[in-house]
Formats: C-alpha cells, structure tokens, sequence
C-alpha cells in the first residue's frame, strides 16, 4: 500500500498554515501532496462557477494511483464527493470539521435576509451610500458569513453552488474506512454535523477534540497528526 496523503484544505485557508501538521506526517514517512485550489491564494480562479464535483474532478486528476485523502471545512466537502465516487486508488479518508450538511433555515436566517435586502434599499439614499459596505460587512460578519462577503466575481458565484448542495447522499455512498475529526467548539460546522457524518458513512469512527474550534488541525496540528498516523497504520 502507497503511503501518499492528499490534503484539501478550507476555503480561503492559507497553504503555509498547513506546514507544521504536513511536516509531521513527512517525519512519519509519508508524502504529502498539499495543493492550492483553484481560486486560493495564488492559484487561478475557474473561468466559470465550479461546483463541489468540478473540484473533485480537478484533485482527482493530480492524485497518485494510492493515496490517502485528508479533507477539511470546504476541502472536506471535495473529499466527500471524491470518496462517493469510491475510486480504486482511494485507500482511505479523514474528514476534519467538514462541510457538506446543508443547515436549515433557521428564524436567524431569515431575520438576516430581511434585514439585507431592507437594507439594500436603504443604502441607496445619497446620504447613506458612503456607509454601505461597512454596513454589509458588519452584517455578514454577524451572520457568520464572512467568506460569502469576501468573496469576490466567480469566486462568489462558486460559493453559492457549494453551499447549496447537500451532500447526504454522497456520505452513505463512501465504502473505504474514514475516520472523522472534530472540534467540539466549533461554530461554523457545528458537532451535530459531525456526528450525522459518522451516522451516515457506514465504516466511520468519530474523535471529539473538547475545547476546539474550526481551526482544529491548524491550532492543534500535533494531536490531529497523531490521530491520523494511527488511523492509517492500522489495517
């Protein structure tokens, strides 16, 4: 077996934060394959929205004949729909804090809906206009949805038919053994996201990280490091 390991990090996730856990798994012996997604950092954006399926098709044509996949927040969602596909070179998967539950739409939803688009109108009024992006912004950054707001042309556009879909389906379709990891803080993919990840893949086991948020890999790259190497030596 390939002792390879592809790692698909979040939206607007910078690659240098990812160093210390990708060099940890390099002293275990294993290669690490770390690539800037489209539309990241320095990496071109797609001429057209992509959706979840076009960024996997994209991390599958660059992937090794074996591998191991590492997915998190929006790379998690990209791992997933690779995973359903169940690709012969696939070995096994770790889901960190991913994304892929569609919420649903909560009275909090649509208070911030109403007040964007009363807003909209408000801010049309010449004496208003000057504060209309502060006032965007302050918003979404409320609503939790600071990535939508810092998104930008296509980019935007993507994120908008990321988020719209579900991926249930896709979760019950993963044979290979995953092992799922989560921050118990965690407030954008909240606990309860994880857990149904674990209900859904039928060859899963979950590890909770108490006192973790989002950023779990990131903040504490050597715990997760160790849950990983033992999750991929063992047979």
């Amino acid at each position: 077996m390939g002792r390879k390991i592809a790692i698909l990090h979040g939206w607007e996730s910078k690659i240098e934060r990812w160093q210390p856990l990708k060099s940890e798994l390099e002293k275990a012996g294993f290669a690490v394959f770390l690539p800037q997604l489209p539309g990241f950092g320095q990496a071109e954006p797609p001429k057209v929205p992509w959706s979840v399926a076009d960024y996997a098709q994209w991390v599958k044509e660059r992937l090794p004949k074996e591998y191991f996949l590492v997915g998190h927040s929006f790379g998690g969602r990209i791992a997933i729909k690779l995973a359903s596909q169940n690709p012969a070179g696939l070995r096994k998967l770790i889901l960190i804090d991913s994304a892929g539950i569609k919420p649903k739409k909560t009275l909090k939803y649509f208070i911030f809906w109403l007040l964007a688009k009363i807003g909209k109108l408000f801010f049309l009024i010449p004496p208003f206009l000057f504060w209309r992006n502060f006032a965007r912004r302050v918003l979404y950054k409320l609503a939790g949805e600071r990535d939508y707001y810092q998104a930008k042309g296509v980019m935007r556009e993507t994120m908008k038919k990321v988020i719209s879909e579900d991926l249930k389906g896709d979760l019950r379709k993963i044979k290979v053994p995953t092992l799922i990891l989560w921050g118990k803080e965690d407030s954008q993919t909240p606990l309860s996201d994880g857990e149904l990840m674990n209900h859904l893949i039928p060859n899963s086991s979950f590890l909770v990280f108490p006192h973790a948020d989002h950023s779990l890999p990131l903040k504490l790259p050597e715990k997760v490091d160790l849950a990983i190497i033992k999750f991929l030596k063992t047979s």
